[in-house]
């Protein structure tokens, strides 16, 4: 039959190839039912697959943003060494910078590149090295001669112990900046009496809106006057005041209280648990005491007879541990040390004025205080004066760290970096095992001044994100 057949198709081409396109189609038909077969596998494969995958973000990590005042030309770079007393937070350093040329050392920065002659186009940042990024700080411009230097005054929110280091940019050249001088962000106390005090008045003591000083004392009998501040400046401090005795028949005092616990009680030798430093025109002395009866014996003291000669007096009090140095019109008055440590946890920071049985006015005005630790934190060098490039300003390096925990690898194919301005991709080729927790960095990565979104895709297109502060 099989021979009758195959004769049969012998004599008929026709029949031949109908069997051959037959035979073809049949063919087609498994290779696609197969096709199908393995593509609804590999989906469901697929989908099951990107269904298990489990990456997340843990943290992000990036460097000092290389240009913050991008609207700058210039800046220089400082560091700030340690005390070794210990670390020290919101410390005030000064930093002098001259319009000129010269070997930059010490505080002092020398630079051709300043764009305005009263230095307004200066800005200040300190490198976080715990969050990777520069961030801007307060300052006060507290003296310029235009066109030839100013002196500044910075506050560091953390310089570390000895032999460690603080790292702060100096940022200028723009014509067209105005100055962010502030000095009350800046020092520990900053009244210079323009305006009414930001401390407390209390008993006698009121503000001369007229004169632009507070009056402590009127010149009266048995008045009593104090303008405190709760405010505890730690182990130490620097403080800078002017003030005015006279006008009346003689008596009493003028004194800076510090870590007292209240004043209510207080006098110029009526110390409650702090020291005070009093300017004495009834005994005609300087002195430095923690006394607690009236006139009780001071730690020491110095005579001075020109207290309540009715002129401003400048003083300066600069206080660490258990010493204390008085300076009186520019004069180092008095130099000494109390035997034993107090308890410095009492907040009020003080200064007093009182009359007694004689009729002196007492009048203040200008001050200011910093924090002081001694040794003080020193200058280290100076880096080499930057300039600001448009397409280099601000290349960062991001660090991910990411953790898979699902049964499969995970393959990171690429990153994105999205605030409301900027959405841009970066490819990556990233494999993270089942279980494992990995670190990768990303180059030369444009990232905002503020908080942006951190965006990982893998090859399932799966997602993960961070949000960065």
């Amino acid at each position: 039959m099989l021979k009758a057949i195959i004769k049969h198709l012998k004599s008929d081409e026709r029949g031949i190839s109908t069997v051959i396109v037959v035979m073809l189609s049949l063919i087609l038909i498994v290779v696609i039912v197969s096709n199908v077969v393995l593509w609804s596998y590999q989906m469901n494969q697929f989908d099951w697959e990107r269904m298990q995958e489990k990456i997340e973000i843990i943290s992000v990590e990036s460097d000092s943003f290389a240009w913050y005042y991008q609207n700058f030309n210039y800046r220089v770079q400082h560091n700030i060494t340690g005390s070794t007393a210990g670390s020290v937070t919101d410390y005030q350093v000064k930093i002098t910078i001259i319009n000129g040329t010269g070997s930059s050392n010490g505080n002092t920065y020398y630079t051709t590149h300043i764009s305005q002659s009263d230095f307004d186009d200066v800005r200040f940042t300190w490198y976080n090295s715990s969050s990777g990024m520069e961030q801007p700080i307060s300052y006060w411009r507290e003296s310029e001669y235009d066109g030839i230097n100013a002196t500044f005054w910075i506050k560091v929110p953390k310089i570390p112990a000895n032999p460690n280091s603080a790292t702060i940019y100096i940022y200028y050249g723009n014509s067209t900046a105005t100055t962010l001088s502030n000095p009350k962000q800046t020092m520990f106390i900053y009244d210079d009496m323009k305006t009414p005090p930001d401390g407390i008045l209390d008993g006698s003591a009121h503000y001369d809106s007229a004169n632009k000083w507070v009056r402590l004392t009127q010149p009266a009998k048995n008045k009593l006057g104090h303008l405190y501040y709760l405010k505890n400046p730690g182990d130490g401090f620097v403080a800078k005041f002017e003030f005015w005795t006279g006008g009346g028949s003689g008596a009493d005092a003028v004194w800076l209280g510090v870590y007292d616990k209240s004043v209510s009680s207080t006098r110029e030798d009526m110390v409650d648990g702090g020291y005070h430093f009093t300017f004495d025109e009834y005994q005609d002395r300087i002195a430095f005491t923690k006394s607690t009866v009236d006139n009780g014996a001071p730690i020491a003291y110095a005579e001075e007879s020109s207290i309540d000669n009715s002129q401003w007096h400048k003083v300066e009090i600069i206080h660490y541990g258990r010493t204390a140095e008085i300076f009186y019109d520019g004069l180092l008055k008095l130099n000494a040390s109390d035997s034993v440590n107090i308890d410095k946890s009492g907040n009020y920071f003080s200064i007093g004025g009182r009359t007694g049985g004689l009729t002196n006015e007492h009048r203040v005005r200008n001050l200011v205080v910093r924090k002081y630790v001694h040794p003080e934190p020193s200058h280290g060098g100076w880096g080499t004066e930057e300039t600001y490039s448009e397409s280099g300003g601000n290349a960062n390096k991001l660090t991910l760290k990411l953790k898979n925990s699902c049964p499969l690898t995970v393959h990171i194919v690429s990153l994105w970096v999205i605030d409301n301005s900027l959405h841009k991709r970066y490819d990556v080729n990233i494999f993270v095992g089942s279980g494992e927790t990995k670190s990768f960095s990303c180059q030369n990565v444009t990232l905002p001044k503020d908080g942006y979104i951190v965006k990982i895709v893998t090859d399932r297109g799966n997602i993960a994100v961070y949000l960065k502060d």
